[in-house]
């Protein structure tokens, strides 16, 4: 497969998807859509100094879905050759032909406009010995820190990524996209404690990337902060969520807008488009046209045209996260976040989402608090996305009259998501780095399960 695509990716993965589409409509299909994709990534991890691993991998892979009425079928592979293209169609439409039927599937309408290209790929790979390299400053950095006596490793990682998309309607769609990561994990220790922490930065471009030594110091300072762990008793407090913890938090949030669950009655959003959420002035912006945006794309998994749109305006529910089928089901219009599946039809899947910050820095809410918990990590989260019920096991630090006084760990906090939303005070602190993004929240009175 390598061979096959070295040249021009481009041209021979657009002339395998016309060679899909025309099979499929030779097969039978009254219409279908198709997406052929080729990716190459190298990572390496090296533990204490030592190289540990070292990966190269070349995948390609074709997935097509086929519509027979209102029945469809989706399949995959990973053979370009003419004869396991036909063979792939004529599976797709015999399957499709005894496929339940679905009132909602299909292609969706288009507007007329073009996908605009975005920067996203910046044609970077790295050596072995690079990568290497790059890792080992990322531990070592990790290490110099004070407690700091072990590594559970570091990794770095290059990927490119090139798709073909289209549709017998004559739709087109080309994406290439590259991504670049460094991760490590520190272990510190004092006494007869020891504590992990970690951290990892991915950007599109390599050259957006921070120093690998930044995020060594990062990682060996938040584990070194976690020694010394006490319980607490269970109370109610102000609690203080890290852009780290508060992602988790925004998105099991945004899971009640996926516009599936929404369909199927089983989100406790459901009958409140046009309510307030979120305070006054806050906004939830899903932009997939972000320049250099982790998430970001010009069309979705069915090639609806991509555009940004603020999900949640000055605090109102405006829209769900919608794919074609949903917004048929709930008679509205999509919002073009069809995902991008292989094998299975597209779902839902948001692009990069952005709460919105606030006026004061995330001292400045601490002190305004007085007293309370700050969440530095979550772990094993229960979330009832049909009352909005949440809670989640958490470490982090207790401050006091506004000052860290030390960590802490094995409790849960726990409240209902519509009204934790309802109160959050944004800090100052919004970036733009990953998928789904929030600057740090603090939300008053929540429930605290300690001894």
């Amino acid at each position: 497969m390598t061979a096959f695509l070295a040249d021009d990716p481009s041209a021979q993965l657009k002339a395998t998807l016309e060679q899909i589409l025309a099979a499929a409509a030779a097969a039978g299909a009254d219409s279908a859509d198709a997406r052929v994709i080729f990716s190459q990534s190298g990572s390496v991890g090296v533990r204490m100094g030592a190289l540990e691993t070292v990966e190269r991998n070349e995948d390609a892979a074709s997935a097509l879905r086929v519509f027979i009425g209102q029945r469809q079928a989706n399949v995959s592979g990973s053979d370009f050759s003419a004869a396991s293209i036909t063979e792939m169609a004529a599976r797709a439409v015999a399957m499709a032909r005894i496929a339940p039927e679905d009132r909602y599937c299909g292609l969706p309408p288009r507007d007329g406009d073009q996908a605009v290209p975005l920067e996203l790929d910046d044609g970077r790979e790295f050596t072995t010995a690079q990568l290497e390299a790059m890792a080992r400053r990322v531990e070592d950095a990790a290490l110099a820190q004070p407690f700091v006596a072990n590594s559970g490793g570091a990794q770095s990682e290059w990927s490119r990524a090139f798709m073909a998309v289209g549709a017998s309607d004559g739709f087109r769609g080309w994406r290439a996209a590259s991504g670049h990561s460094m991760s490590v994990s520190a272990i510190a220790q004092r006494d007869d404690f020891m504590e992990r922490d970690y951290d990892a930065a991915f950007r599109r471009f390599a050259e957006d990337l921070p120093e690998p030594e930044s995020l060594g110091i990062e990682a060996g300072r938040r584990a070194a902060r976690r020694l010394g762990a006490r319980k607490l008793e269970s109370r109610r407090a102000s609690v203080i969520f890290e852009p780290r913890t508060a992602r988790g938090l925004l998105s099991a949030f945004m899971g009640a807008m996926s516009g599936t669950s929404v369909a199927r009655g089983a989100s406790f959003l459901r009958d409140r488009l046009g309510e307030r959420l979120l305070p006054a002035g806050m906004s939830l912006m899903d932009d997939p046209v972000q320049r250099r945006g982790p998430a970001s794309h010009s069309f979705d998994g069915e090639g609806m045209i991509s555009r940004p749109r603020n999900m949640i305006e000055d605090g109102v529910l405006r829209h769900f996260f919608l794919n074609w089928p949903a917004a048929r089901q709930l008679e509205m219009a999509s919002t073009g976040h069809a995902g991008l599946g292989f094998g299975d039809p597209p779902g839902v899947q948001p692009t990069n989402v952005r709460l919105s910050a606030g006026e004061y820095s995330p001292d400045a809410l601490r002190n305004d608090a007085g007293e309370g918990l700050i969440v530095s990590e979550m772990f094993g989260p229960s979330f009832n996305i049909h009352t909005g019920d949440y809670s989640v096991g958490v470490a982090g630090l207790w401050f006091s009259q506004g000052e860290i006084e030390y960590p802490v760990s094995e409790i849960t906090v726990a409240g209902n998501l519509l009204e934790i939303f309802a109160r959050i005070i944004p800090a100052n602190d919004l970036r733009n780095e990953r998928a789904v993004e929030s600057p740090t929240l603090l939300v008053p009175d929540m429930a605290i399960a300690g001894t």
